[in-house]
């Protein structure tokens, strides 16, 4: 295969992970963006659980359980709402991060690819440099 569809084929697939890579981001944002609305909804709600406070309006026996039931369904929801969904939306960030790392360095493989399709247009003098160039970002992205 010459170098020039070498670098053909190189550059069309950079591109193609490229385009797959930002997809996964957008839709992980976008799922991001749904927990946070969620979460924020949820913890209004949850509010709500405590409401109307009874204290001088209810006593006796089935006041104090409904109180203490009623306390631990607003803990566990607090729990549920505010960790689970921060621990999802910290997940999110993290496989975000990833794949921007992974971006970043699909750029930079891009780049090089880039400049030695510049080569090759200088002619037979640099053919070699073109050749380690292609060399390069094969031992640097195994997929290729």
């Amino acid at each position: 295969m010459s170098h020039s569809s070498t670098l053909s084929h190189i550059n069309s697939t950079i591109s193609h992970k490229l385009g797959e890579i930002e997809h996964q981001i957008d839709k992980l944002e976008e799922a991001k963006k749904h927990i946070e609305s969620l979460q924020e909804e949820g913890m209004s709600e949850i509010k709500d659980i405590l409401r109307p406070h009874l204290d001088h309006h209810w006593t006796g026996k089935f006041a104090k359980e409904f109180d203490e039931r009623r306390d631990q369904a607003h803990t566990q929801a607090y729990r549920i709402v505010g960790d689970k969904y921060d621990g999802y939306v910290y997940r999110i960030g993290l496989k975000m991060t990833q794949l921007e790392i992974e971006k970043g360095g699909l750029l930079a493989a891009r780049s090089i690819a880039r400049e030695a399709e510049h080569m090759l247009t200088l002619g037979e003098e640099a053919i070699d440099a073109v050749g380690e160039k292609i060399q390069s970002i094969k031992r640097s992205w195994s997929w290729f």
